[in-house]
């Protein structure tokens, strides 16, 4: 991405984690924003959904 819009690797990368986004856990080229792809629960783990 960082190609198309004419940043560097690293400001890109920045900006992507601004706006809510997350690397693919099997594949550094790909990104996502959590809203649509989040992270899968692992076993233990407290439902972040949960209101207290």
């Amino acid at each position: 991405m960082s190609n198309v819009v004419g940043l560097s690797e690293e400001r890109t990368r920045q900006l992507l984690l601004e706006i809510g986004a997350r690397g693919s856990e099997t594949n550094p080229e790909l990104w996502g924003l959590i809203s649509r792809n989040p992270l899968p629960a692992k076993k233990g783990d407290l439902d972040a959904t949960l209101e207290y």
